[in-house]
């Protein structure tokens, strides 16, 4: 159970003298820039141009790399080659190099989204992997922090909690930075400054031409405002400007209740959303399923109070629940052990084993060292800040949950629910669309589903999207649905984020589209050189909202 928890929410350059690196050439050499290039003659261009950067099928670090993605469905995927540049301006250079030999792409920051594709790429194309572009920089006095789009949010928080800082980032340790706020990000600190993007001061960003600009609240406004919540596709962030806020130790961890506890859960969380500007320190989150190995149904809160008291009336209310036994206390973390913490729970290519009383701690610990790769399916929605609609969908759950099957002990089915409280929803400068809703508080919902095999993607797809997520849809009214889909928890086959976000921001988002990319090069348009993003379909083609 401790796993499961934690689970809910949550190369070394080398030089070849006879080639010039990356860095020196103003073109990539052996490359005609005007000419059409199959990807195997592209790779194998590229493998001697570029010999420090280039990885191919059979390289050491190629493999290293696959094998670092989160998910099965990414890992999986073989490109003809990986592209790691370390700079920005290789970056530049790679990218025009792919963009004149037309090229398919996918690129990589993170790699901790689960959907296939989404920056890995099959044998049709190469991956630019960002993760040597992990630059972390404070610069105290404008208390900000320049951030590569490779840096991990562990690794931030490592170098800022010296200083008493930290920043809204990802609360998993090995979540990567571009990824995370591309989609906007959900953070320990949303009731204070919202979004992780509404944190954002500047960004640099490689454009479709091959241009590196600067965007913020002044220059490329319009551009800066884009790049808020629509993914990766209005170009490359190449380097990421936060602004800091002052954070010490925060009094909070996680608590294990049996399901006969869910509803006074329930109100307790549903309290705590609607009553966040009494206590913009302390937040709380919640979750429950079933796993393989334990087959009754058990839930956990995450909680935080982020001024470290420990007299929080917030989450004093969850302290009074009956725990389960071995259910766990909260005490004091730093955002980066916290972070740590979850990540330890929820390895990439799921390295885990659930909590069972059954079995102990320790035998989990002994679990997590399985070799079998996990995949994973997910979906998400928005509903109202109301306890009786968050049990409906736990008693839906609950009952469909009984005909789905999990293939092994390490397969399991979660459903969660996050706070999205009216100061964090305060925060509109962006893509998300929640400068035309109501100012009222909402829930996050999202279901997550994983297993081992792959001749049971099919079946388990359909078990999350046809059955589960159908059957929690079916006990809502058109009052409890909110309208917002969250890209980064988004189900790939059946769910389009960028439907919610409203006409008005999709054209506005369409316009600068248009003006920086109007071939559609990173993928805003079907059959764009860049694979993996969100679609931004013609408007006729949105029919509600």
């Amino acid at each position: 159970m401790l796993r499961l928890s934690y689970l809910l929410f949550l190369s070394i350059p080398l030089t070849f003298a006879a080639f010039p690196s990356v860095q020196d050439s103003p073109q990539l050499p052996l490359l005609n820039p005007t000419s059409r290039l199959s990807v195997e003659e592209f790779c194998q261009r590229a493998s001697i141009a570029y010999f420090n950067l280039t990885s191919l099928p059979l390289d050491p670090i190629y493999i290293e790399e696959q094998a670092s993605y989160f998910s099965a469905q990414q890992s999986l995927l073989m490109p003809s080659c990986r592209l790691t540049p370390a700079t920005e301006d290789g970056l530049r250079q790679v990218y025009r190099s792919l963009r004149e030999a037309s090229v398919r792409f996918a690129v990589r920051a993170g790699g901790h989204s689960w959907r296939a594709g989404a920056s890995n790429m099959d044998t049709s194309g190469t991956t630019v992997d960002l993760t040597a572009l992990n630059k972390i920089e404070l610069d105290k006095e404008r208390g900000t922090v320049l951030l590569g789009p490779g840096a991990r949010w562990g690794d931030v928080y490592i170098l800022l909690e010296p200083h008493g800082l930290s920043v809204p980032g990802g609360r998993d340790a090995n979540v990567g930075v571009a990824g995370f706020l591309l989609g906007g990000g959900l953070n320990w600190h949303s009731n204070r400054v919202g979004w992780a993007v509404d944190a954002l001061v500047s960004v640099r960003v490689l454009l479709a031409t091959g241009e590196v600009v600067t965007a913020d609240q002044t220059q490329n406004s319009n551009l800066f405002w884009a790049i808020k919540g629509s993914g990766g596709m209005v170009g490359i962030v190449t380097e990421f400007e936060m602004r800091v806020v002052k954070q010490g130790t925060f009094y909070g961890g996680t608590l294990a209740f049996v399901d006969e506890a869910v509803g006074e859960l329930v109100e307790a969380v549903v309290e705590a959303t609607l009553h966040a500007e009494e206590d913009l320190d302390s937040v709380a989150y919640m979750g429950g399923g079933v796993t393989g190995l334990e087959k009754e149904m058990r839930w956990s809160a995450i909680l935080a109070n982020l001024g470290d008291t420990k007299t929080s009336k917030t989450l004093r209310k969850f302290e009074e629940l009956p725990v389960m036994n071995g259910g766990w206390s909260l005490e004091q973390h730093t955002v980066g052990t916290f972070a740590k913490l979850l990540h330890d729970g929820n390895p990439s290519g799921l390295r885990w084993a659930p909590y069972s009383p059954q079995y102990g701690l320790e035998t989990a610990g002994a679990l997590s060292i399985a070799d079998a790769r996990h995949r994973q399916a997910k979906a998400t929605f928005t509903v109202a800040a109301d306890a009786q609609v968050l049990k409906r969908l736990v008693e839906a759950f609950r009952t469909r949950m009984k005909s789905v099957r999990l293939d092994s002990p390490f397969s399991w089915m979660v459903l969660a629910f996050q706070p999205l409280t009216k100061s964090h929803l305060a925060h509109t400068d962006n893509v998300l669309g929640f400068d035309r809703l109501p100012k009222e508080a909402m829930i996050l919902v999202s279901l997550e589903h994983r297993w081992m095999s792959d001749i049971k993607d099919g079946i388990y797809h359909n078990a999350l999207h046809r059955s589960v997520y159908r059957a929690l849809m079916n006990n809502m009214t058109e009052e409890d649905f909110k309208p917002f889909i969250y890209m980064n928890y988004a189900g790939a086959e059946f769910q389009d984020p960028l439907r919610w976000y409203g006409p008005k921001n999709r054209n506005r988002l369409r316009k600068v589209l248009e003006e920086v990319d109007p071939t559609g090069v990173f993928g805003w348009k079907q059959h764009g050189l860049r694979q993996g993003g969100w679609v931004l379909g013609d408007e006729e083609g949105y029919s509600q909202d």
